[in-house]
């Protein structure tokens, strides 16, 4: 056991068979054979581990601790890709158990299972009963968050956002609820971001209506269809399968569009009911109501979803250690922000404590992410590394990895150590999971790592790599252009560089960040003849 806790898997697993093996009729050898199964499992040998998990549900039909090696089995059928047989198993571990935990695992993974099998309807039920069946003893703010995600799966955003007030409301001043600092923060992103998905769709909706030219082409040219949705991505993009794969989009629709009217249907419906308030005018009517009862809780929360917003507001009182020990991980990150340029000594205490109090939460990837920058701000660059080496070490798995890799690769460059910088961004590029921006951005530094050693024909290479590659990316598409044009500059290839230039403009200028458009005109300005 003692081995199994220190994770040192081969050894617990070692052991665990000795036992087995040695005292078969003990009381120990029904756990042993378990925790077995367990070690194999975090060892990831994952055949031996099915293996020894079946055998224990077989020998021990009406074992102590069934439910968790169901749990146990219903992740690695999940891993291996056999989603329904993992349901299974997930749903008779949750059947099995008395203990919460474990149907909190249980229920977020079978949901995590159900979106990935895009049964939507199943994983807004799964959440709404989960809610039902345990309320507040159950993990209620996350459940909340992932029906909410259901629902806007479903194309119910206006649901969705409805739910995130109410529990946002109700739980605010909770100090140790960490699920609402997530529907707090999903809100202010959401409200916005599906406010114009609805939008941009109905526009194209309407457009098709009005513009007899571009509805042909739209239910004609499937070429056309793909690089609509491909160049506006901010129309809703599962709609381009749904009009594909729709027996009814067919060129009958130049005439008559009445037959894809269910599709169009919600979307119209949903913009039409979509809640009037801002989530700042929300956050703020409840910042009042926090001073009024001096809720500092509360006033918190409603700064950070504030803060998420672009609106930075002082609080009552200064933060001190008092207020941060009692708060949630989130909560704790965005006061670090908040003070990171007034109080930096503060800040890094903050971060420090997510460290110690926090060591598994997903917050302290960021606390890691913050201190390594503030290292870098400081010429700490040895100290800057070795803060996303924990990361990497800690939190393996992690979506934030790629990020970590080419910040590391950043640094890395920084001090003058490009061979070691781009072997991380090869890492990067070998990954094809992590193609799309991952894949731009570590294009876009290998570049500027040999523009740091002068090697413009290297460099060039990269960077057009990227906008060739990527140039539905804009702002990375933008970056490599005007970079490029620099390595240009070196390589004595004035024309070609201001070729690069015009290029830029005539592709982007519509969709590129302003700011980097306005620098490549500035930089040909510069060189013409």
């Amino acid at each position: 056991m003692s081995e199994l806790q220190l994770g040192q898997y081969a050894d617990a697993v070692s052991s665990f068979t000795r036992l087995i093996e040695k005292y078969p009729t003990s009381l120990y050898a029904e756990d042993g054979l378990l925790r077995k199964g367990a070690a194999q499992f975090y060892a990831q040998d994952f055949m031996p581990a099915r293996d020894t998990l079946q055998l224990y549900v077989s020998k021990y039909p009406n074992g102590q601790a069934r439910d968790q090696a169901y749990f146990f089995l219903g992740e690695l059928e999940n891993l291996a890709g056999n989603l329904e047989l993992a349901l299974e198993y997930l749903s008779k571990a949750d059947e099995l158990t008395t203990i919460q935990d474990v149907h909190n695992a249980v229920a977020f993974r079978m949901g995590t299972i159900y979106e990935a099998l895009e049964r939507y309807k199943e994983m807004a039920s799964h959440f709404e009963n989960y809610i039902m069946r345990f309320g507040d003893s159950g993990n209620l703010t996350r459940a909340v968050y992932e029906l909410g995600r259901a629902f806007e799966y479903l194309m119910r955003p206006v649901d969705m956002l409805a739910l995130y007030r109410e529990n946002i409301s109700k739980y605010a001043q909770d100090p140790a609820n960490a699920g609402v600092d997530t529907l707090v923060e999903g809100y202010a992103e959401k409200y916005q971001a599906n406010k114009i998905m609805l939008e941009r769709t109905v526009a194209l909706f309407d457009q098709l209506e009005s513009d007899t030219e571009f509805r042909t082409q739209f239910v004609t040219d499937r070429g056309f269809l793909f690089e609509h949705f491909y160049t506006h991505q901010e129309v809703h993009q599962q709609l381009y399968n749904q009009l594909r794969r729709d027996p009814y989009f067919t060129p009958s629709l130049v005439d008559d569009l009445s037959p894809i009217a269910p599709i169009m249907r919600p979307y119209r419906e949903q913009l039409a009911q979509y809640p009037q308030q801002s989530p700042e005018e929300f956050f703020m009517a409840a910042l009042q109501e926090a001073k009024r009862k001096n809720d500092r809780i509360t006033e918190t929360r409603m700064l950070m979803g504030l803060y998420r917003l672009g609106v930075e507001l002082d609080p009552m009182a200064r933060y001190e250690d008092a207020l941060i020990a009692g708060l949630t991980p989130r909560a704790i990150l965005y006061i670090a922000d908040y003070e990171r340029n007034k109080r930096l000594d503060f800040a890094v205490k903050a971060w420090n404590q997510i460290l110690i109090n926090y060591p598994n939460d997903d917050a302290t990837i960021v606390a890691y992410m913050r201190l390594a920058d503030v290292s870098a701000e400081k010429g700490q660059y040895s100290d800057a590394l070795n803060y996303l080496e924990q990361i990497a070490t800690l939190f393996p798995g992690s979506p934030q990895v790629p990020a970590v890799i080419l910040r590391q690769g950043d640094i890395l460059s920084t001090m003058g150590r490009g061979q070691e910088a781009r072997a991380k961004y090869q890492y990067i590029l070998r990954v094809p999971d992590w193609r799309g921006v991952l894949h731009a951005r570590a294009l876009y530094q290998t570049g500027q790592s040999y523009m740091a050693e002068n090697a413009f024909a290297e460099a060039h290479g990269f960077l057009e790599r990227t906008f060739l590659g990527y140039p539905h990316l804009a702002e990375w598409s933008a970056r490599a252009y005007l970079l490029d044009a620099e390595a240009l500059i070196g390589m004595n290839a004035a024309q070609d560089a201001r070729n690069t230039l015009n290029e830029a403009i005539k592709e982007l200028s519509e969709i590129a960040p302003a700011e980097i458009m306005d620098q490549i005109k500035g930089k040909l300005k510069e060189l013409q003849p």
